[in-house]
């Protein structure tokens, strides 16, 4: 055999022997173990997969549920005010009369009777006008049976002083013609109007607000303090402000002032608010209260949740899992977990007892509907607790 021969051996060996790794490396490689591997892992994935709502985390603590105090705040709109203190005058008075006097036709006069308050008094006058006269007799003014004027008065208006030391309490003035006299055919006359009594005194218009405070809030006060808020247009001056009966203010205002006052003061319905200002003062504006109580508040925990068509056919053969970890416990009791479906139904799902730690609960397609249902979890017996890390698997 020649060298010739042999080699062209060698090169047919050679390449029937790579052909051979080649087939031995597609069949039996590391491609066919991948092929492999990712059927079984897809078949894996297809058993294992769950719908899984994120986990809720409310705050480090996490929700409270069960009975709580909680502060809460009442706003009573009193209206408006207009308090003031200044000079007025109070007028009494006829608006017309004729009055006469003689021998052979008689008398008549104008008469008052006035109550006043003298302790805030400054003095006051008597003002008429004659309209008309025969001028026979003279126009006799008294006050309280003095003689203030007697004289014959022309047509005119006409008003006498009357001094702080003659007036009373209770006042009577009279006005009344004289006697004609020898003048027997004819009577004195005297056509008289806008007769009237004037008084001037110091004068405090108050302004008197009532309000209902009810029983459960008056037993929840726990002696806070309240508020009283002026919002003022005028402001001049002094206000006092008495809360059933008790001052809780005396001083000059501002625009816009906020009054603090111990709810200790305050009564189990109705309340009286009394405004009244100091000398030369006028205040004008809103008036608003403000109380503060406790009160108790049942606190649950809430949360919204998607079961999807697949979903709810997965929980006719199986169940779905509600977790959650009660962080702490404030008072021992009891807890029931509930779902709320579509249609608005309450399923129950269970009850534990405010144990802290992690609570696992189940529930099925008989518990809840497709589309959107909602986890309800409660206090039952007073229980109070903390819970956090709430999910709901399927």
């Amino acid at each position: 055999m020649t060298l010739r021969n042999i080699m062209d051996e060698f090169t047919m060996f050679l390449v029937i022997g790579l052909i051979f790794i080649v087939l031995a490396f597609v069949f039996l490689g590391p491609w066919s173990h991948f092929e492999i591997t990712t059927i079984n892992t897809s078949q894996e994935n297809h058993t294992e997969t769950t719908t899984t709502l994120p986990i809720i985390t409310v705050n480090k603590e996490g929700k409270l549920v069960g009975p709580q105090k909680v502060d809460v705040w009442r706003s009573f709109d009193l209206g408006k005010i207009n308090v003031s203190y200044g000079s007025y005058e109070h007028v009494t008075g006829i608006e017309q009369k004729k009055i006469y006097n003689g021998v052979l036709f008689g008398s008549s006069k104008i008469e008052m009777n006035v109550d006043i308050d003298k302790e805030n008094l400054l003095g006051g006058y008597v003002q008429f006008k004659v309209d008309d006269t025969n001028g026979y007799g003279p126009l006799i003014i008294k006050f309280n049976d003095l003689v203030l004027n007697k004289s014959r008065f022309a047509p005119g208006v006409y008003k006498i002083m009357i001094d702080k030391g003659m007036i009373e309490k209770s006042n009577k003035l009279e006005i009344e013609a004289g006697s004609s006299s020898w003048k027997i055919w004819a009577p004195t006359v005297y056509d008289l109007s806008g007769v009237k009594f004037v008084y001037l005194t110091h004068y405090s218009v108050p302004n008197t607000i009532k309000f209902t405070l009810y029983p459960d809030e008056y037993h929840n006060l726990e002696g806070k303090t309240g508020r009283l808020v002026l919002d003022l247009s005028e402001h001049k001056g002094t206000l006092n402000i008495d809360l059933n009966g008790k001052n809780i203010f005396r001083n000059e205002t501002k625009t816009y002032q906020v009054i603090s006052f111990n709810e200790s003061m305050l009564l189990p319905g109705e309340n009286e608010i009394q405004l009244y200002s100091e000398g030369n003062s006028l205040i004008q504006g809103d008036v608003r209260l403000i109380i503060y109580y406790t009160t108790e508040r049942e606190n649950q925990f809430e949360k919204t949740f998607f079961v999807s068509s697949d979903d709810f056919e997965k929980l006719n053969t199986t169940h779905g899992t509600i977790e959650f970890n009660v962080t702490s416990v404030i008072n021992d009791g009891g807890m029931a977990v509930e779902i709320e479906d579509s249609d608005g139904n309450l399923h129950t799902v269970g009850y534990e007892l405010t144990t802290p730690g992690m609570h696992v609960l189940y529930f099925n397609s008989t518990q809840c509907t497709e589309e959107y249902n909602k986890l309800l979890i409660k206090s039952v017996d007073s229980g109070t607790f903390w819970i956090n890390d709430v999910s709901i698997n399927i």
